[in-house]
């Protein structure tokens, strides 16, 4: 290859990892804006509490993968390397805004009727924030290869917010999901918390497997 070409390819994937950067930080924005919208219409009705919001699984994933996406995407505008903790911190949200789709799927059984009643801002936070964040941790290279042990600490939000759950749920009756019913005690809550669990985990080593991957669409041209 001529070094002319070489050059035009370099060009290339520069351009094409800062399209990413700029795509990043506006999907974040949108996320956080559909987060906004969403409790701005829950105030508007008086049903909006603010325990339940971030509490929801759909929220808060999406919340963390919007704020860590867009922070992403910031340093490829400003030419920063992707660090240490962002190599951590983005497949762990990567993780955990999928599982959350995924339980978001597994949940209800008519998931055509489930997907019409969200609202457009409900599609940003269910469906648009977990496809984007697949896509986009299978295409860009800008991510170091994963060893399986970080795994035990990607479990460490998802088993916090399970805590959560079963002990708000006994003392109120709130469940985030029909999989979650109180009523039913601890049996039922321990087979759903164990659910969730096995579903993030899977979701977790498919997310470290894709981080060995080295063909990828978009190149940062940068080594970590």
């Amino acid at each position: 290859m001529s070094q002319k070409a070489i050059n035009r390819s370099s060009n290339e994937s520069t351009t094409g990892y800062q399209f990413i950067g700029y795509l990043r930080l506006i999907v974040g924005l949108v996320i956080v804006a559909a987060l906004i919208f969403q409790a701005w219409k829950q105030v508007e009705v008086g049903a909006f509490n603010s325990l339940d919001f971030f509490t929801n699984l759909g929220a808060i994933s999406a919340l963390i993968f919007g704020a860590v996406i867009g922070y992403s995407g910031f340093l490829v505008i400003v030419g920063e390397v992707q660090d240490f903790w962002m190599q951590l911190v983005r497949p762990a949200a990567t993780a955990l805004v999928l599982s959350a789709l995924v339980m978001f799927v597994y949940s209800y059984s008519d998931l055509v009727v489930a997907v019409e009643f969200l609202q457009w801002q409900g599609v940003v936070i269910f469906l648009v924030a977990p496809i984007y964040a697949l896509i986009d941790w299978l295409i860009v290279d800008d991510r170091a290869a994963l060893r399986g042990g970080v795994i035990g600490l990607f479990l460490v939000l998802p088993v916090i917010w399970i805590f959560f759950v079963i002990t708000r749920g006994l003392s109120d009756g709130w469940t985030p999901f029909p999989l979650f019913k109180p009523e039913e005690g601890f049996g039922q809550l321990a087979l759903a918390s164990g659910i969730y669990l096995v579903m993030f985990i899977v979701v977790a080593i498919i997310v470290v497997m894709i981080s060995k991957l080295s063909n990828t669409l978009i190149r940062s041209g940068k080594v970590y």
